[in-house]
């Protein structure tokens, strides 16, 4: 129902009943962001079903882990846009097979991604690279140059439904559980998932996956 939901009100929004007055445009818009909101939520929950009874599957594949993190960039980037954030892959990125379920990679990613881009001041970059922070591992890293998170919120980072108090934090959106499952979809991979506060401010979170041997 709520597919339906969506598109209809997308419908709407686009102009297909005609021009709306500029007060009905205002409340669609939204009833559209907390229908995508709404959405968000029921797809998470049925992530943390299937990982909680262990019917989560994995399609796994060797991967080039630079052509996984170059596309995510490329799709988030309409996401961005409206934020006035500028995404910059830090290029040399490190060379390397990984086995992983791509769709998965892209979850993770863009989780990190969306987190960056909307905690991230208006003008701003969101920097994407991808190193070696060991032998044998690759590590994908995205650094942002926000507000940062607080040291009373940061053991509970990965915990579910865990969101850091404050209005401006709220108002943002979410819903809690992204980088929870992130947490376990990397985990699932034989990956490690982290984040460091970076000198100059903002925050870089970053997962670990194992090299393949060439």
């Amino acid at each position: 129902p709520l597919t339906s939901i969506r598109g209809s009100l997308g419908l709407v929004a686009g102009g297909i009943t005609g021009d709306l007055p500029s007060e009905a445009q205002e409340y669609i818009g939204i009833a559209l962001a907390n229908c995508d909101r709404l959405i968000r939520l029921i797809n998470d929950l049925l992530d943390l079903e299937r990982m909680s009874t262990g019917n989560l599957e994995l399609r796994l594949q060797t991967l080039d882990l630079r052509e996984v993190v170059r596309r995510c960039v490329a799709n988030h980037s309409g996401f961005a846009l409206p934020h006035a954030i500028s995404l910059h892959l830090t290029e040399p990125l490190a060379e390397g097979e990984v086995l992983a379920d791509s769709d998965r990679l892209d979850q993770v990613l863009g989780n990190f991604l969306s987190n960056a881009v909307k905690f991230s001041p208006a003008n701003g970059t969101v920097e994407i690279s991808i190193s070696y922070p060991r032998a044998e591992w690759l590590r994908v890293s995205v650094r942002d140059w926000g507000a940062g998170i607080s040291p009373e919120f940061r053991n509970r980072l990965f915990e579910r439904f865990a969101q850091e108090d404050g209005a401006d934090n709220r108002k943002k959106g979410g819903t809690g559980l992204g980088l929870s499952i992130s947490k376990t979809l990397v985990e699932s991979m034989r990956g490690r998932i982290g984040f460091d506060t970076p000198d100059g401010g903002g925050s870089c979170f970053f997962f670990d996956l194992p090299l393949l041997p060439t």
